[in-house]
């Protein structure tokens, strides 16, 4: 083989290789900035994810005591509807 050809040709395959891997290192490195520039952002987020699930908390006691006095209100509603009818 001619010597030139595998100069070449080692020289392509390793200036893929290198350029592949910088490339990568490249992308990896960028993508790390920008999600350590994003905590304060992050930071928020969570903020408000936490007051959201402190609010749907509250409202979700809120519910079962409207549920609890309907309960009432009706076994309420029905024992009188009852017994005004066997009185009669």
């Amino acid at each position: 083989m001619d010597p030139t050809l595998i100069l070449t040709t080692a020289v392509v395959f390793w200036g893929v290789v290198l350029g592949g891997g910088i490339y990568t290192v490249r992308r990896f490195l960028r993508a790390y900035e920008r999600r350590a520039g994003n905590e304060p952002e992050l930071a928020a987020l969570r903020a408000r994810v936490a007051a959201l699930e402190e609010s749907l908390e509250s409202v979700h006691g809120s519910l079962e005591r409207l549920d609890a006095s309907q309960e009432f209100t009706t076994k309420l509603l029905g024992a009188r509807a009852g017994g005004g009818e066997r009185t009669s």
